[in-house]
Protein backbone atom coordinates (compact mmCIF):
# COMPACT_ATOMS: atom_id res chain seq x y z
CA UNK A 1 0.00 0.00 0.00
CA UNK A 2 1.05 3.18 -1.32
CA UNK A 3 -1.39 5.26 1.02
CA UNK A 4 -4.14 8.02 -0.19
CA UNK A 5 -2.49 10.24 -2.85
CA UNK A 6 -3.76 13.45 -3.99
CA UNK A 7 -3.50 13.79 -8.10
CA UNK A 8 -4.34 16.40 -10.57
CA UNK A 9 -4.76 15.16 -14.51
CA UNK A 10 -4.37 17.70 -16.91
CA UNK A 11 -5.59 16.85 -20.86
CA UNK A 12 -7.02 18.75 -23.97
CA UNK A 13 -10.27 16.57 -25.01
CA UNK A 14 -11.79 15.16 -22.14
CA UNK A 15 -14.48 13.28 -24.45
CA UNK A 16 -14.02 10.52 -27.01
CA UNK A 17 -13.27 13.95 -29.31
CA UNK A 18 -9.56 12.62 -28.23
CA UNK A 19 -9.75 9.61 -29.89
CA UNK A 20 -8.06 6.79 -28.05
CA UNK A 21 -6.40 9.15 -25.96
CA UNK A 22 -9.83 9.65 -24.12
CA UNK A 23 -9.39 6.15 -22.79
CA UNK A 24 -6.18 6.48 -21.77
CA UNK A 25 -6.62 9.62 -19.74
CA UNK A 26 -9.72 8.30 -18.51
CA UNK A 27 -9.37 4.41 -17.37
CA UNK A 28 -6.51 4.91 -14.93
CA UNK A 29 -7.88 8.21 -13.34
CA UNK A 30 -11.39 6.35 -12.61
CA UNK A 31 -9.32 3.40 -11.39
CA UNK A 32 -6.99 5.65 -9.22
CA UNK A 33 -10.05 7.36 -7.80
CA UNK A 34 -12.07 3.65 -6.99
CA UNK A 35 -8.95 2.48 -5.06
CA UNK A 36 -9.04 5.41 -2.51
CA UNK A 37 -6.49 8.45 -4.42
CA UNK A 38 -8.21 11.75 -4.62
CA UNK A 39 -8.51 12.74 -8.54
CA UNK A 40 -9.11 16.11 -9.91
CA UNK A 41 -9.52 16.18 -13.80
CA UNK A 42 -8.90 19.16 -15.72
CA UNK A 43 -9.38 19.54 -19.99
CA UNK A 44 -11.41 21.73 -22.58
CA UNK A 45 -14.97 22.02 -23.65
CA UNK A 46 -15.46 20.13 -26.79
CA UNK A 47 -19.00 19.10 -28.67
CA UNK A 48 -18.65 15.55 -27.31
CA UNK A 49 -18.24 16.64 -23.58
CA UNK A 50 -22.08 16.67 -22.49
CA UNK A 51 -22.45 12.65 -23.80
CA UNK A 52 -19.22 11.78 -21.96
CA UNK A 53 -19.68 13.27 -18.63
CA UNK A 54 -21.36 10.23 -16.92
CA UNK A 55 -18.36 7.94 -17.53
CA UNK A 56 -15.39 10.24 -15.38
CA UNK A 57 -15.75 9.05 -11.92
CA UNK A 58 -13.12 11.33 -10.56
CA UNK A 59 -13.84 13.37 -7.11
CA UNK A 60 -13.12 16.64 -9.23
CA UNK A 61 -13.93 17.53 -12.80
CA UNK A 62 -13.73 21.02 -14.55
CA UNK A 63 -14.02 21.68 -17.94
CA UNK A 64 -13.10 25.01 -19.78
CA UNK A 65 -13.99 26.82 -23.12
CA UNK A 66 -11.46 27.56 -24.89
CA UNK A 67 -10.67 30.95 -26.94
CA UNK A 68 -8.99 31.02 -30.07
CA UNK A 69 -8.12 28.22 -32.60
CA UNK A 70 -9.54 24.81 -30.80
CA UNK A 71 -5.82 23.28 -32.04
CA UNK A 72 -4.46 25.21 -29.41
CA UNK A 73 -6.90 24.47 -26.17
CA UNK A 74 -6.25 28.29 -24.71
CA UNK A 75 -7.80 28.49 -21.97
CA UNK A 76 -6.72 31.11 -19.61
CA UNK A 77 -9.39 30.19 -16.57
CA UNK A 78 -7.60 26.84 -16.60
CA UNK A 79 -4.18 28.09 -15.62
CA UNK A 80 -5.55 30.36 -13.14
CA UNK A 81 -7.10 27.89 -11.02
CA UNK A 82 -5.00 24.91 -11.38
CA UNK A 83 -2.02 27.20 -10.25
CA UNK A 84 -3.84 27.10 -6.91
CA UNK A 85 -3.57 23.70 -6.64
CA UNK A 86 -1.67 21.31 -4.40
CA UNK A 87 -1.27 17.71 -5.96
CA UNK A 88 1.25 14.91 -4.71
CA UNK A 89 1.41 14.44 -8.54
CA UNK A 90 0.39 16.25 -11.95
CA UNK A 91 -0.07 13.98 -14.88
CA UNK A 92 -0.18 16.33 -18.54
CA UNK A 93 -1.04 13.97 -21.18
CA UNK A 94 0.08 15.53 -24.68
CA UNK A 95 1.97 18.58 -25.67
CA UNK A 96 1.96 21.84 -27.76
CA UNK A 97 -0.97 23.69 -26.24
CA UNK A 98 -2.39 25.67 -23.62
CA UNK A 99 -3.33 22.66 -21.39
CA UNK A 100 0.66 21.95 -21.43
CA UNK A 101 1.75 25.37 -20.91
CA UNK A 102 -0.45 25.08 -17.55
CA UNK A 103 1.13 22.02 -15.86
CA UNK A 104 4.42 23.93 -16.67
CA UNK A 105 3.45 27.00 -14.63
CA UNK A 106 2.17 24.66 -11.89
CA UNK A 107 5.38 22.74 -11.69
CA UNK A 108 7.23 26.27 -11.71
CA UNK A 109 5.30 27.71 -8.84
CA UNK A 110 4.21 24.74 -6.82
CA UNK A 111 7.39 23.12 -7.33
CA UNK A 112 5.81 19.67 -7.49
CA UNK A 113 6.11 16.42 -8.95
CA UNK A 114 5.15 16.50 -12.91
CA UNK A 115 4.77 13.49 -15.23
CA UNK A 116 3.88 14.33 -18.78
CA UNK A 117 2.85 11.72 -21.37
CA UNK A 118 3.52 13.43 -24.54
CA UNK A 119 1.83 10.09 -26.15
CA UNK A 120 4.00 9.99 -29.57
CA UNK A 121 4.27 13.56 -29.82
CA UNK A 122 8.19 13.78 -29.37
CA UNK A 123 8.30 10.79 -32.05
CA UNK A 124 10.30 12.20 -35.30
CA UNK A 125 7.48 12.15 -37.46
CA UNK A 126 5.33 13.83 -35.10
CA UNK A 127 7.67 16.74 -34.18
CA UNK A 128 8.40 16.91 -38.14
CA UNK A 129 4.45 18.05 -38.64
CA UNK A 130 4.03 21.33 -37.85
CA UNK A 131 7.25 21.77 -36.85
CA UNK A 132 7.42 25.74 -36.79
CA UNK A 133 4.50 25.39 -34.49
CA UNK A 134 6.29 23.17 -32.37
CA UNK A 135 9.53 25.01 -32.27
CA UNK A 136 8.07 27.79 -31.17
CA UNK A 137 6.18 26.23 -28.55
CA UNK A 138 9.32 24.31 -27.58
CA UNK A 139 10.83 27.83 -26.98
CA UNK A 140 8.36 29.29 -25.17
CA UNK A 141 7.55 26.78 -22.45
CA UNK A 142 7.45 23.08 -23.60
CA UNK A 143 11.96 22.81 -23.52
CA UNK A 144 11.50 23.79 -20.22
CA UNK A 145 8.85 22.24 -19.13
CA UNK A 146 9.87 18.54 -20.20
CA UNK A 147 13.67 19.41 -19.12
CA UNK A 148 11.33 19.99 -15.43
CA UNK A 149 9.27 16.87 -15.24
CA UNK A 150 9.81 14.84 -12.52
CA UNK A 151 9.31 11.56 -15.40
CA UNK A 152 8.19 11.34 -19.06
CA UNK A 153 5.85 8.00 -19.62
CA UNK A 154 6.64 6.40 -22.85
CA UNK A 155 4.02 3.95 -24.03
CA UNK A 156 7.16 2.09 -25.62
CA UNK A 157 10.14 1.26 -26.03
CA UNK A 158 10.62 2.93 -29.53
CA UNK A 159 8.81 6.02 -28.02
CA UNK A 160 10.95 5.69 -24.94
CA UNK A 161 14.44 5.69 -27.28
CA UNK A 162 12.97 8.63 -29.47
CA UNK A 163 12.75 10.76 -26.07
CA UNK A 164 16.52 9.83 -24.88
CA UNK A 165 17.59 11.15 -27.78
CA UNK A 166 16.33 14.25 -27.17
CA UNK A 167 18.93 14.44 -24.65
CA UNK A 168 16.11 16.13 -21.62
CA UNK A 169 18.24 14.03 -18.36
CA UNK A 170 14.61 13.36 -16.91
CA UNK A 171 13.64 9.78 -15.82
CA UNK A 172 11.72 7.68 -18.29
CA UNK A 173 9.02 5.08 -17.27
CA UNK A 174 7.25 2.49 -20.16
CA UNK A 175 3.80 2.43 -19.06
CA UNK A 176 1.69 1.09 -21.82
CA UNK A 177 -1.94 2.25 -22.85
CA UNK A 178 -4.81 -0.41 -21.84
CA UNK A 179 -7.99 -1.95 -22.53
CA UNK A 180 -11.04 -2.53 -21.39
CA UNK A 181 -12.14 -6.31 -22.21
CA UNK A 182 -15.34 -6.35 -23.76
CA UNK A 183 -17.10 -9.86 -22.83
CA UNK A 184 -17.57 -11.70 -26.23
CA UNK A 185 -20.16 -14.11 -24.92
CA UNK A 186 -23.03 -11.56 -24.98
CA UNK A 187 -22.27 -9.84 -27.97
CA UNK A 188 -25.46 -10.66 -30.41
CA UNK A 189 -24.83 -12.19 -33.94
CA UNK A 190 -23.15 -10.28 -36.62
CA UNK A 191 -25.66 -8.60 -38.60
CA UNK A 192 -25.55 -10.86 -42.26
CA UNK A 193 -23.36 -9.71 -44.97
CA UNK A 194 -22.45 -9.72 -48.39
CA UNK A 195 -18.90 -8.84 -48.11
CA UNK A 196 -16.39 -9.08 -44.97
CA UNK A 197 -14.92 -5.92 -43.41
CA UNK A 198 -11.51 -4.57 -43.38
CA UNK A 199 -12.04 -1.72 -40.78
CA UNK A 200 -9.97 1.07 -40.42
CA UNK A 201 -10.97 3.25 -37.01
CA UNK A 202 -8.98 6.17 -36.07
CA UNK A 203 -7.87 9.94 -36.29
CA UNK A 204 -8.45 10.89 -39.74
CA UNK A 205 -4.46 12.25 -40.16
CA UNK A 206 -2.30 12.34 -42.79
CA UNK A 207 0.13 9.91 -40.27
CA UNK A 208 -2.68 7.25 -39.93
CA UNK A 209 -1.89 6.48 -43.93
CA UNK A 210 -5.23 6.47 -44.87
CA UNK A 211 -4.57 7.76 -48.49
CA UNK A 212 -1.84 4.94 -48.67
CA UNK A 213 -4.48 2.67 -47.96
CA UNK A 214 -7.11 3.78 -50.37
CA UNK A 215 -4.23 3.75 -52.76
CA UNK A 216 -3.47 -0.02 -51.96
CA UNK A 217 -6.87 -1.41 -51.78
CA UNK A 218 -7.66 0.09 -55.60
CA UNK A 219 -4.27 -1.40 -56.98
CA UNK A 220 -5.24 -4.76 -54.70
CA UNK A 221 -8.95 -5.24 -56.68
CA UNK A 222 -7.31 -4.62 -59.79
CA UNK A 223 -4.78 -7.06 -59.60
CA UNK A 224 -7.69 -9.46 -57.72
CA UNK A 225 -11.08 -8.63 -58.76
CA UNK A 226 -12.23 -11.01 -56.51
CA UNK A 227 -11.58 -8.85 -53.66
CA UNK A 228 -14.49 -6.27 -54.34
CA UNK A 229 -17.09 -9.04 -53.88
CA UNK A 230 -15.45 -10.87 -50.84
CA UNK A 231 -14.48 -7.25 -49.53
CA UNK A 232 -15.18 -3.83 -48.45
CA UNK A 233 -13.07 -1.47 -47.16
CA UNK A 234 -14.68 0.57 -44.14
CA UNK A 235 -13.20 4.16 -42.86
CA UNK A 236 -14.38 5.13 -40.05
CA UNK A 237 -13.15 7.94 -37.20
CA UNK A 238 -13.02 11.84 -36.65
CA UNK A 239 -11.74 14.62 -39.09
CA UNK A 240 -8.76 16.61 -37.92
CA UNK A 241 -7.78 19.34 -40.19
CA UNK A 242 -10.24 19.06 -42.69
CA UNK A 243 -8.52 15.79 -44.36
CA UNK A 244 -11.31 13.96 -44.97
CA UNK A 245 -13.25 15.74 -48.38
CA UNK A 246 -9.59 14.69 -50.25
CA UNK A 247 -9.67 11.15 -49.25
CA UNK A 248 -13.56 10.98 -50.12
CA UNK A 249 -12.32 12.15 -53.58
CA UNK A 250 -9.31 9.67 -53.21
CA UNK A 251 -11.91 6.86 -53.31
CA UNK A 252 -14.37 8.09 -55.36
CA UNK A 253 -12.00 8.50 -58.36
CA UNK A 254 -10.91 4.71 -57.62
CA UNK A 255 -14.20 3.64 -59.18
CA UNK A 256 -14.81 1.00 -56.58
CA UNK A 257 -17.75 0.64 -54.74
CA UNK A 258 -16.51 -1.47 -51.61
CA UNK A 259 -14.86 1.65 -50.07
CA UNK A 260 -17.35 3.42 -47.37
CA UNK A 261 -16.66 6.26 -44.95
CA UNK A 262 -18.38 6.03 -41.47
CA UNK A 263 -17.59 9.29 -39.49
CA UNK A 264 -16.49 9.55 -36.19
CA UNK A 265 -17.97 6.45 -33.80
CA UNK A 266 -18.52 6.65 -29.93
CA UNK A 267 -19.67 4.30 -27.55
CA UNK A 268 -22.35 1.48 -29.05
CA UNK A 269 -21.72 2.15 -32.47
CA UNK A 270 -17.52 1.85 -32.23
CA UNK A 271 -18.15 -1.27 -30.68
CA UNK A 272 -20.28 -2.84 -33.02
CA UNK A 273 -17.99 -1.73 -35.91
CA UNK A 274 -15.33 -3.54 -33.72
CA UNK A 275 -17.46 -6.37 -33.52
CA UNK A 276 -18.63 -6.79 -37.11
CA UNK A 277 -15.43 -6.47 -38.57
CA UNK A 278 -13.35 -9.01 -39.60
CA UNK A 279 -9.88 -7.73 -39.81
CA UNK A 280 -8.64 -4.40 -38.31
CA UNK A 281 -5.75 -2.61 -40.04
CA UNK A 282 -3.59 0.74 -38.83
CA UNK A 283 -1.10 1.76 -41.68
CA UNK A 284 0.58 4.43 -39.91
CA UNK A 285 3.61 6.40 -39.96
CA UNK A 286 3.87 7.28 -36.60
CA UNK A 287 1.94 5.73 -33.24
CA UNK A 288 2.46 6.40 -29.30
CA UNK A 289 0.75 2.91 -28.80
CA UNK A 290 -2.94 3.04 -30.25
CA UNK A 291 -5.49 2.28 -28.52
CA UNK A 292 -7.61 1.03 -31.73
CA UNK A 293 -5.26 -1.66 -32.10
CA UNK A 294 -5.90 -2.90 -28.70
CA UNK A 295 -9.39 -3.00 -29.17
CA UNK A 296 -9.19 -4.61 -31.76
CA UNK A 297 -7.34 -7.46 -30.29
CA UNK A 298 -10.30 -6.79 -26.88
CA UNK A 299 -12.73 -7.92 -29.80
CA UNK A 300 -10.50 -10.97 -31.30
CA UNK A 301 -9.91 -9.31 -34.38
CA UNK A 302 -6.82 -9.84 -36.22
CA UNK A 303 -4.69 -7.00 -37.72
CA UNK A 304 -2.73 -5.67 -39.99
CA UNK A 305 -0.09 -3.01 -38.76
CA UNK A 306 3.04 -1.03 -39.82
CA UNK A 307 6.03 -1.36 -37.46
CA UNK A 308 5.42 2.03 -36.76
CA UNK A 309 2.28 1.46 -34.70
CA UNK A 310 4.99 0.19 -31.52
CA UNK A 311 3.44 -2.56 -30.63
CA UNK A 312 6.05 -5.64 -31.27
CA UNK A 313 4.19 -7.41 -28.92
CA UNK A 314 1.41 -8.18 -31.49
CA UNK A 315 4.06 -9.75 -34.23
CA UNK A 316 5.51 -11.98 -31.09
CA UNK A 317 2.01 -13.25 -30.25
CA UNK A 318 1.42 -13.55 -34.27
CA UNK A 319 -1.79 -11.57 -33.01
CA UNK A 320 -0.60 -9.23 -35.81
CA UNK A 321 0.54 -9.15 -39.64
CA UNK A 322 3.62 -6.20 -40.99
CA UNK A 323 2.66 -4.43 -43.44
CA UNK A 324 3.75 -1.36 -45.30
CA UNK A 325 2.25 2.45 -45.87
CA UNK A 326 3.97 2.13 -49.27
CA UNK A 327 0.80 1.63 -51.51
CA UNK A 328 2.28 -1.24 -53.53
CA UNK A 329 3.71 -3.05 -50.68
CA UNK A 330 0.85 -2.74 -48.90
CA UNK A 331 -1.66 -3.73 -51.73
CA UNK A 332 0.54 -7.07 -52.00
CA UNK A 333 -0.14 -7.68 -47.91
CA UNK A 334 -3.56 -7.11 -48.53
CA UNK A 335 -3.97 -9.86 -51.98
CA UNK A 336 -1.98 -12.33 -49.86
CA UNK A 337 -3.21 -11.96 -46.10
CA UNK A 338 -7.34 -11.77 -46.89
CA UNK A 339 -7.89 -15.04 -48.58
CA UNK A 340 -6.07 -16.52 -45.45
CA UNK A 341 -9.08 -16.98 -43.26
CA UNK A 342 -7.89 -19.88 -41.23
CA UNK A 343 -4.87 -17.57 -39.91
CA UNK A 344 -6.96 -14.45 -39.34
CA UNK A 345 -8.88 -15.98 -37.12
CA UNK A 346 -5.88 -17.30 -35.79
CA UNK A 347 -4.13 -13.92 -35.33
CA UNK A 348 -7.86 -12.65 -32.82
CA UNK A 349 -7.52 -15.35 -31.26
CA UNK A 350 -4.17 -14.72 -30.05
CA UNK A 351 -4.72 -10.91 -29.78
CA UNK A 352 -7.83 -11.30 -27.72
CA UNK A 353 -4.74 -13.73 -25.13
CA UNK A 354 -2.01 -10.83 -25.92
CA UNK A 355 -4.57 -7.80 -24.32
CA UNK A 356 -5.92 -10.07 -21.32
CA UNK A 357 -2.73 -11.33 -20.32
CA UNK A 358 0.00 -8.02 -20.86
CA UNK A 359 -2.48 -4.84 -21.80
CA UNK A 360 -5.68 -4.72 -19.25
CA UNK A 361 -6.27 -1.45 -17.02
CA UNK A 362 -5.62 -3.34 -13.65
CA UNK A 363 -2.75 -3.52 -14.69
CA UNK A 364 -1.82 -0.39 -16.22
CA UNK A 365 -3.03 1.62 -13.47
CA UNK A 366 -1.02 -0.42 -11.05
CA UNK A 367 1.94 0.85 -12.93
CA UNK A 368 0.95 4.71 -12.76
CA UNK A 369 0.36 4.16 -8.62
CA UNK A 370 3.88 2.45 -8.45
CA UNK A 371 5.69 5.74 -10.57
CA UNK A 372 3.56 8.10 -8.53
CA UNK A 373 4.78 6.31 -5.30
CA UNK A 374 7.81 6.85 -5.99
CA UNK A 375 8.18 10.22 -7.40
CA UNK A 376 6.60 11.05 -4.08
CA UNK A 377 8.63 9.06 -1.93
CA UNK A 378 6.50 6.80 -0.80
CA UNK A 379 8.01 3.36 -2.88
CA UNK A 380 10.90 1.46 -4.38
CA UNK A 381 12.16 2.49 -8.23
CA UNK A 382 9.64 0.29 -10.37
CA UNK A 383 11.66 -1.68 -12.88
CA UNK A 384 9.91 -0.26 -15.64
CA UNK A 385 11.39 3.52 -15.43
CA UNK A 386 14.12 2.71 -17.20
CA UNK A 387 16.42 5.44 -17.83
Amino acid sequence: MTGKMSLGIVTASLSPEAGGMFEAVQAPANLLQQRGHNVSVYGIDDTELPAALDSWRVKRFRSFASKGPARLAYAPEMGKLLVTKRYDVLHLHGLWNYPSYAASRWNRERCGKLVISPHGMLDPWALRNGALKKRLAGWLYENANLRSAGALRALCSAEADAIAALGLKVPIAIIPNGVTLPDLDTLPPPSPKNRKTLLFLGRIHPKKGIADLIRAWTIAVKQLPALHDDWQLEIAGWDDGDHLPRLVTLARESGLANISFRGPLYGAAKDEALAGCDAFILPSRSEGMPMSVLEAWAYRKPVLMTAACNIPEGFAAGAAFPVEHEPKALAASLIELLDQSEALAEAGRRGRQLVEEQFTWDRITDQHAALFAWLTGRGSTPDFVVR
